[in-house]
């Protein structure tokens, strides 16, 4: 009896044991994850910071590629430009090992470091060429004992969502004597997506003032805001939802995104940035960027959400630039609704009798002024019954004006609405049609945005 118990006492232990390793490993992993959550928002208020007070490109990107050092911890950054065939070096922060003489050229990080030490680069040799034509980061860390002096190193595309390559970024070697691993290159390939936003935001913005190359320019920007659009809607058998986006110029101050944060809930979020071209776009472009970067983090409290990115953008941007803001939390289980906006219009529902109800909660653009002025931003929360539709729209919609200078105005819209008997996309093509009947093809001098959603089950 006693050997018994005496196995069963030290079978208890090795179980506490476990369970006590797991939780510490659960600890570690939520604290890196909002490490990581921290470096992010960081970097996106430098950039945005960045993006309205450098005198030049250059100026912004050797100021980024600080940035970037801070936020992967490593000791040294090169950002490398897609120019043609060639990687042209465009920014660099901290110092690297020494060039190693040709005759020691022979190892994967001898290589590498002679590469780092270029000015360019061909695409069509070599390690770092080889990555920006595949779009494949990858990690080398070196033995301690390595000649080539090269400590632990990475690189990860400088893209947007993988599709538009504009060049590399590479991290050579960690401040803390450590390695890089996964985590570590997926948060510089995060941040790399929004420089490469930012780049050719900035390439965009500096084309102006060459009418020649101005159109082609301009519809490269606008492709690629237009993937940040949501291309494909998350499917659900309980939601219907789709929207529609239709810029005025080249590019839009208008946005609208999707984010699926689980399995039950979604954020619906739809902007309006103030003035209009490049200016406007690349504030609804940051804008868009702190939502998504933040979603989760305020996932049930959208008034946090519009407070924090109310005071981003009054501390870094000039006076008179602001974004109206509405946001949508959706949980589809429980069928559900939170709505909180800031200086927005109003969100509509249709109930099934055919009832058209406006909610408006309190809350100033954002940006206009300093948290400690504002009022807040209110929530409204209320249940969403099977059946029941939503509309978000940006003021192009109801201020859309035919020959006569008369706006559509929001009870055409609703009027439109009303009649429309389809799923959300027929809904969205339908109020469309009515909108260019009414306005006789005559020009708009703003961005046309709309969301639909319906609860299905």
């Amino acid at each position: 009896m006693f050997a018994i118990a005496m196995l069963c006492l030290l079978i208890a232990c090795v179980i506490c044991d476990r369970q006590r390793r797991q939780l510490a490993t659960s600890e570690r992993a939520r604290e890196r994850a909002e490490l990581e959550r921290n470096k992010m928002e960081g970097f996106l208020r430098a950039s945005f910071h960045a993006l309205t007070t450098a005198s030049s490109p250059e100026a912004f990107l050797d100021y980024i590629a600080g940035e970037l050092t801070d936020a992967v911890d490593t000791l040294a950054i090169r950002i490398f430009e897609l120019e043609g065939d060639t990687l042209k070096l465009v920014a660099e922060f901290g110092q690297i090992p020494p060039d190693p003489p040709e005759e020691c050229r022979m190892g994967k990080s001898a290589t590498v470091l002679h590469q780092l030490h270029q000015n360019e680069l061909s695409i069509r040799t070599g390690h770092i060429g080889e990555m920006a034509v595949s779009g494949t980061g990858w990690i080398l860390n070196t033995p301690a004992d390595d000649p080539s002096g090269l400590p632990t190193f990475m690189t990860v595309p400088l893209s947007i969502d993988n599709t538009q390559r504009l060049g590399v970024i590479c991290a050579i070697g960690h401040r803390h004597g450590g390695k890089f691993d996964g985590r570590d290159s997926r948060l510089l390939s995060s941040l790399g997506s929004e420089l490469a936003l930012a780049m050719s935001l900035i390439d965009a913005n500096d084309d102006l003032e060459e009418k020649g190359r101005l159109d082609v320019e301009l519809q490269s920007a606008r492709e690629m805001q237009a993937e940040l659009l949501p291309d494909v809607i998350p499917f659900s058998t309980r939601l219907d939802i789709h929207g529609t986006n239709i810029t005025a110029r080249q590019v839009s101050g208008d946005f609208f995104d999707i984010v699926q944060l689980d399995n039950d809930t979604v954020l619906v979020t739809i902007a309006d940035a103030s003035g209009k071209g490049i200016p406007a776009c690349m504030i609804a472009a940051m804008c868009r960027s702190f939502v998504r970067a933040n979603a989760t983090r305020f996932r049930y409290n959208l008034e946090g959400l519009l407070f924090e990115l109310n005071q981003h953008l009054y501390a870094d941007t000039q006076p008179g630039l602001f974004v109206t803001v509405a946001c949508c939390l959706i949980d589809k289980k429980e069928g559900t609704v939170d709505y909180a906006r800031g200086g927005h219009g109003p969100l509509l529902i249709r109930h099934t009798d055919g009832r058209i109800e406006e909610i408006k909660p309190q809350g100033a653009a954002v940006g206009m002024l300093d948290n400690e002025l504002s009022f807040g931003f209110d929530t409204f929360s209320f249940a969403w019954p099977i059946g029941t539709s939503m509309l978000m729209y940006t003021d192009g919609i109801s201020e859309a004006e035919n020959p006569s200078a008369e706006e559509f105005g929001k009870n055409r819209l609703i009027e439109s609405w009303s009649s429309q008997k389809g799923n959300s996309e027929s809904a969205i093509d339908g109020i469309m049609l009515d909108l260019a009947e009414f306005t006789q093809s005559h020009p708009q001098g703003d961005d046309q945005t709309l969301v639909v959603m319906t609860r299905k089950a």
